[in-house]
């Protein structure tokens, strides 16, 4: 077990050397299934200064590609359309909603779940930035629908590096300075920026209100 030491992660580099040297260090690892039910737990004891208690993973950095199914832009974000025609469509056994404001709405998410819920499927409520920073840590099993509000959201998952390969540009409401593209979709240069900055990136970007209607390509 030489030079295991060398190896801790970064996370507790600071906490061995902190202890008294008769001391022990007790560990509990706990897998929780997707519904938040502890599946398994095992505990390790060893003394502190012991060099081959925290030894890193050969798994530890890497990443899973999440199974992505779509991402679709909706001023609405979660309502009947989405959270039950596009859902069942699409196979999906999870919603993700990725929207700074709607992280501290509690009654759009019980809204939202309550939609979600009745297709069966699961709904979570993330910042942008915690999208980012947790997707590659979803499970196989998870079929994700990713529903974000504008086309600079979107951007941001991409450039984040959120493996998004295509977005579905749904409902995105008239304001003014807006302009038609179609009956349900109106934008702006901000909103045409960002959604061709997407294609640039090679991301499949096209305008379907429902599933089976016919595409429109975005190309501004």
């Amino acid at each position: 077990m030489k030079n295991q030491v060398d190896v801790i992660p970064t996370r507790l580099k600071a906490f061995i050397p902190a202890v008294p040297k008769s001391s022990i260090i007790k560990a509990t690892t706990t897998y929780i299934n997707q519904n938040n039910v502890v599946t398994y737990m095992s505990t390790a004891v060893t003394p502190a200064n012991s060099k081959v208690f925290f030894v890193k993973d050969k798994e530890e950095n890497k990443m899973s590609n999440p199974h992505i199914l779509l991402t679709r832009i909706d001023n609405r974000l979660v309502h009947g359309q989405v959270g039950v025609t596009w859902t069942k469509t699409l196979g999906a056994n999870l919603i993700l909603v990725a929207n700074d404001n709607t992280v501290n709405d509690p009654l759009q998410q019980k809204l939202m779940k309550s939609t979600a819920d009745s297709s069966g499927v699961q709904i979570r409520f993330f910042t942008l930035q915690k999208t980012i920073d947790i997707i590659h840590k979803a499970a196989d099993r998870q079929k994700i629908f990713i529903v974000v509000k504008t086309p600079e959201d979107a951007l941001k998952l991409v450039e984040g590096g959120v493996p998004i390969k295509e977005v579905n540009v749904g409902n995105m409401h008239f304001a003014p300075g807006k302009e038609e593209v179609t009956k349900k979709v109106y934008v702006d240069e901000k909103d045409k920026k960002a959604l061709m900055s997407m294609v640039n990136k090679g991301v499949d970007v096209y305008i379907q209100d429902v599933p089976g209607d016919h595409k429109t390509q975005i190309n501004f």
